[in-house]
């Protein structure tokens, strides 16, 4: 064990310990010797102790602790290509079930403190267990496949997880063939600056008889019905025959001339082989094209001519023309249906000359190539979670970046009653979706009671994320789709229940959001508390609506009660609807729960849908923000083109309650008597949105279905909407080459000179949905280029959108896609670069064929790791320690507790409070003696008269004494003691009396005669006993008083 320390001039202020201590010396002259001392050996401690916190002072000891880390590869090039086993009984083990028992044959020499994590990867690198001592073979392994091999990654990545304070080795199995990054400049980082050995498991395979299409190449744009060359390339390892056939849209067209059929029968060899197909191009915008290698089975039916895997056997590519764009339709009404309720506001636009598709929800488009075909989507009562959050984005770009037009139509789904409410599209509505600020009561309170159980920190099935992450987002989601004037609290539950947040109005979502997404994981699962507080807190609130939204992935205790708590939280007036998450839920109990407490049970498998079921659930709840009541709209703002040639609308008998927006560029057309918007519109950047919060499809507007202003309003609306006119003298070229997409635009004015020094800002869409923005730079006489990373399979979409100085031009449009499984590509595994990994970093080169062989927890060659403990938290305790007796050292004066002269003087002021009481009490028996003698003398030799004679003699006596007392008291400035209680004789208490007070000329009565008795002060009817007793206690309260 030694000692690091990380800043070592630190120490050098101990120094100024000497001349604080020379000062200190001088400072506390008034203090003892020894005080002096302390407080100053105590303040130089603590500026040591100081010293040693700021120049980081640790603890070295040498750990032979080992951990080895499995770094797995699952890309599909391995599950593909590696072979599969046969087993002695017939079965077969599939190429990942044969790394997952390599690897536990491998650790059977594992001891009982060495510990084993687990990193599998393909695209993207995923920690299946960090390293721990504990049980981890048996997690799961399946995830979301992410295309590609990147294997630097990986090892980046786990080399990040070796413990600090232990050995570490990386075990990398794979076949060596990354389609991204550079695994040997990893191993070097890693066998370098963190010296950790990678041993490396090679996976190999070699596939001879392989098909795949290389690439298809189509231009990406053309003049709108020209006619283009599709080139489809294809690699072949032998001979093969097949067919090839072109898709455009779905649907496959004729490329075999006159001969019969629609395919173009080839006979490949081996190499590269091209084939050049002729085509015309329809209308439209956008057309998509697949190309597809279909080979001949063999003759024996085991196989197929030349070729292993179909996968690889297609390719795509795409072409953009100027051709007229169409309005989407999605309907939430009649579910695009073309001869259903929600088909009447597609008849009208289609009178009037508009091409319409008509789809439901379901049919909506997933990716932004699409949405280029339309020039407007319409959302018809279409509720937030009919659609993916992903599409939401989607609607968005249509707007911001392609330019397109957007109209939200109203219906009980829609608006703010649909939960669009904190929804992406929310922003560039026209109209704000909070209730109305008249509407005073709540309209729904929601607690929210979330299962945070260990369980929930597992990962989600076909997810990286855990299943605590989703439902944090889920619930998040939902929080911020309701209005700012419901109630909203969040309870969570483990073994133990927690008020995350408490019921409450919801103004501030984003802080309330935050405190959800940072909910963590850990403990057991008991659900009966939290359902009861959460009961508890809807019990005394006032809203319209009151509902408890469960969400659990586990068995709860004391599960059986469950359903008998809901019940009787019905019975006042709470609705508790159940969600269970994952494989390991309970359904039936959640359903139970569901049923009692009249709501509704949702069962989720698939992580991905979780946000839209909770949105379902709180647009159950949100209801109320629409209002059936008729209504005449009113013309508001200055005329509009959109409303020209329309007069005294009829009335419409409902609407989604919403409220005007107060941006000066939105126009606001139609608005209710209370003055609540019915239709507004504004400009989005480069696109336009509309808002019209009634319906369209004659349930609130009925009355203006045989209106002749209905067919006008809805096609004037239809076509201001729509995509503005391309920007003409711009040529964009779009080219994957090299893992990058090379943007290139040529600018020209209309004589076809060139144009310099424009802005091009630009956005890529990438096939994950991702977007990256750059600028294009001049590289020549009208002529910008730039270029982004471009490692993922599918199509990338490039939108410029010029800027001539302050004018805005319309977005030029282009896009190239990038090959299906470029990793299958590579027919062969690379033990090469496995073995370079390995001798970069010390490594040994292990086979799949011998586990036992491997001894991963051998500790041979192995160098103990310096495990490096810091002191600051020891050394900051001793700190406030030695700071507090500094500072007691100086305060208290602890020396006069040790000091012999403090034990003298105690002892002295002991003497002095026993002498003061022993006078007190030889005082006190002296006049209790004189008083029994005159007793005595007054019962034997007084009569009558001379009784009452000294009775009298004595009250002006001790009256005459009483006050020369009180004088002698005034003037007496100091108060003679004895020295011991045996050096005063007990003498007369009269003369003790008098001396303790000074000579006083008050006179004092004459002693008696010896011959007369002292005078009987008895009183009548009083006994010589009682006398006695009254005399002795008046002289004892005179000499006190005295």
């Amino acid at each position: 064990m030694g000692v690091s320390v990380e800043q070592p001039w630190w120490f050098a202020a101990i120094a100024l310990a000497i001349p604080l201590g020379v000062l200190a010396w001088r400072w506390f002259a008034a203090m003892s010797t020894a005080r002096r001392w302390s407080a100053i050996v105590l303040r130089s401690l603590l500026i040591a102790l100081l010293a040693g916190m700021l120049a980081g002072v640790s603890v070295v000891k040498r750990s032979e602790r080992l951990a080895v880390i499995a770094v797995v590869d699952i890309s599909e090039s391995v599950q593909r290509f590696l072979d599969s086993e046969d087993l002695p009984d017939g079965r077969v083990r599939a190429p990942i079930e044969r790394l997952h028992h390599w690897l536990r044959e491998a650790t059977r020499d594992r001891g009982p403190d060495d510990a084993l994590g687990i990193v599998v990867f393909d695209g993207r690198t995923i920690a299946v267990a960090t390293p721990s001592v504990g049980e981890v073979l048996d997690r799961t392994w399946s995830y979301a496949p992410v295309e590609g091999t990147d294997i630097a990654g990986a090892l980046t990545y786990a080399a990040a997880m070796a413990p600090p304070g232990a050995s570490a080795r990386l075990v990398l199995l794979s076949d060596g063939v990354e389609t991204r990054g550079d695994a040997l400049r990893a191993a070097e980082s890693i066998g370098g600056d963190q010296a950790l050995r990678v041993d490396v498991v090679p996976l190999m395979y070699h596939v001879r008889d392989e098909v795949m299409i290389e690439s298809v190449d189509a231009p990406p744009s053309a003049a709108s019905e020209s006619t283009i060359v599709v080139r489809v390339t294809l690699h072949a390892t032998g001979p093969s025959r097949g067919t090839l056939r072109l898709l455009r849209e779905g649907e496959e067209l004729d490329i075999n001339g006159d001969a019969p059929g629609t395919g173009r029968r080839v006979e490949l060899s081996e190499g590269l082989t091209t084939e050049l197909i002729e085509l015309a191009l329809p209308g439209g915008r956008i057309h998509r094209f697949e190309a597809i290698y279909e080979p001949d089975p063999l003759p024996d039916g085991t196989g197929f001519s030349g070729d292993t895997l179909l996968v690889n056997n297609r390719g795509d590519a795409f072409t953009l023309t100027p051709g007229r764009g169409r309005v989407l339709i999605i309907d939430g009404v009649g579910g695009g249906v073309s001869d259903g309720r929600g088909a009447t506001l597609a008849r009208v636009l289609e009178r009037s000359g508009i091409d319409v598709s008509l789809v439901s929800a379901d049919g909506a488009p997933t990716n932004l190539l699409t949405l280029q075909s339309y020039d407007l989507v319409i959302l018809q009562n279409v509720p937030a979670d009919a659609l993916t959050t992903q599409q939401h984005d989607l609607l968005v770009a249509h707007v911001r970046d392609l330019g397109g037009g957007l109209v939200m139509v109203g219906g009980f789904d829609s608006f703010g009653a649909g939960g669009w409410k904190g929804s992406a599209i929310e922003p560039i509505l026209p109209v704000r979706l909070d209730l109305p600020e008249r509407a005073v009561a709540p309209e729904a309170a929601v607690m929210f009671v979330l299962d945070n159980s260990g369980s929930m920190s597992f990962t989600a099935f076909g997810s990286v994320r855990s299943k605590q992450q989703i439902a944090n987002e889920s619930t998040a989601l939902a929080i911020q789709s309701l209005d700012r004037n419901d109630l909203v609290g969040v309870i969570i539950f483990n073994s133990d229940m927690q008020t995350l947040v408490p019921l409450g109005l919801n103004p501030d979502r984003p802080a309330v959001v935050q405190r959800v997404l940072n909910i963590p994981a850990g403990g057991g699962t008991n659900m009966a508390p939290a359902l009861r507080e959460a009961g508890r807190q809807l019990r005394n609130v006032e809203a319209k609506s009151k509902h408890i939204i469960v969400l659990s992935d586990g068995r709860s205790q004391r599960a059986d009660s469950l359903p008998g708590i809901a019940a009787s939280l019905r019975a006042e007036g709470v609705r508790i609807s159940t969600i269970a998450i994952g494989e390991d839920a309970d359904p039936e109990t959640m359903d139970r729960i569901a049923t009692s407490g009249g709501g509704t049970f949702h069962y989720v498998l698939n992580p991905n849908t979780l946000p839209r079921v909770f949105l379902s659930t709180v647009r159950v709840i949100r209801q109320p923000l629409v209002r059936e009541q008729p209504f005449t709209p009113m013309l508001a703002g200055p005329p509009s083109a959109l409303l020209e040639g329309l007069s005294n609308p009829p009335p419409l008998l409902g609407l989604v309650l919403t409220q005007a927006r107060s941006e000066p560029t939105i126009q606001t057309l139609l608005v209710t008597p209370q003055n609540e918007p019915v239709l507004a519109h504004w400009n989005v950047e480069l696109g336009q949105v509309a808002a019209f919060t009634s319906d369209a499809h004659g349930e609130w507007s009925a009355p203006w279905l045989a209106w002749p202003g209905y067919q006008r309003l809805w096609t004037n609306l239809a076509r201001a909407m729509t995509r503005p006119t391309a920007t003409q003298g711009f040529d964009l070229l779009t080219t994957i080459r090299d893992d990058r997409l090379e943007i290139r635009v040529e600018a020209t004015d209309a004589r076809g000179r060139p144009v310099d020094l424009l802005d091009l800002p630009t956005t890529v869409h990438l096939p994950s949905g991702q977007t990256i923005d750059l600028t294009l730079s001049q590289t020549g006489p009208g002529v910008y280029e730039g270029h982004v990373p471009a490692d993922e399979q599918g199509n990338y979409i490039a939108i410029v959108k010029p800027q001539a100085g302050a004018d805005r031009l319309a977005p030029v449009i282009g896009g190239s896609s990038a090959p299906r499984s470029a990793e299958l590509r590579v027919l062969r595994s690379d033990p090469a670069l496995l073995e370079q990994i390995a001798q970069i970093t010390g490594g040994r080169v292990l086979s799949l064929d011998a586990p036992a062989a491997s001894r991963l927890f051998d500790r041979t060659g192995l160098t103990p790791r310096r495990a490096v403990e810091p002191l600051w938290r020891s050394l900051m305790i001793w700190t406030l320690i030695v700071l507090m007796l500094d500072i007691g050292t100086r305060r208290i004066a602890w020396d006069r507790l040790v000091s012999r002269q403090f034990g003298v003087d105690l002892k002295r002021e002991a003497l002095e409070a026993v002498r003061d009481r022993s006078r007190e009490v030889l005082a006190a028996l002296g006049r209790l003696g004189r008083g029994k003698s005159e007793r005595t003398q007054s019962q034997t030799a007084l009569g009558p008269e001379d009784a009452a004679r000294a009775n009298e003699e004595e009250l002006a006596r001790r009256t005459q004494g009483r006050l020369a007392a009180v004088r002698a008291a005034r003037q007496r400035t100091a108060v003679p003691t004895l020295e011991s209680p045996t050096e005063q004789p007990a003498a007369d208490p009269s003369a003790l009396t008098m001396q303790q007070a000074p000579a006083s000329p008050a006179p004092t009565p004459p002693p008696p005669a010896p011959e007369q008795s002292p005078p009987d002060t008895t009183a009548p009817g009083e006994g010589g006993l009682l006398a006695a007793k009254r005399r002795a206690r008046d002289r004892f309260g005179g000499s006190q008083s005295s």
